[in-house]
């Protein structure tokens, strides 16, 4: 994590045409995923599909609104990739 705090600190441009930045930003990379692999975060847990799911729910909800925006077809196949067909 050392490599990461001091980087930070620096401040210094990275600059992808730069052949040394690009090797420096790769050692970076792979220090702060060196100690990150090691922590432990308490997040909240997150049901990501049942929000998915809410707002599909919610577009179905508003099909005619966006209708007058969007052709028919092309919400009908929105709505078959949020079903997961």
């Amino acid at each position: 994590m050392a490599a990461w705090t001091i980087f930070r600190r620096v401040r210094k441009k990275f600059r992808f045409s730069n052949h040394k930045d690009r090797l420096e930003g790769v050692q970076l990379l792979e220090s702060f995923h060196d100690v990150s692999e090691n922590l432990s975060i308490n997040a909240p847990v997150f049901n990501q599909s049942k929000k998915w799911k809410e707002r599909l729910s919610l577009f179905k909800k508003n099909f005619s609104y966006v209708r007058q925006y969007v052709s028919e077809d092309i919400i009908k196949e929105w709505i078959r990739w949020g079903n997961g067909r």
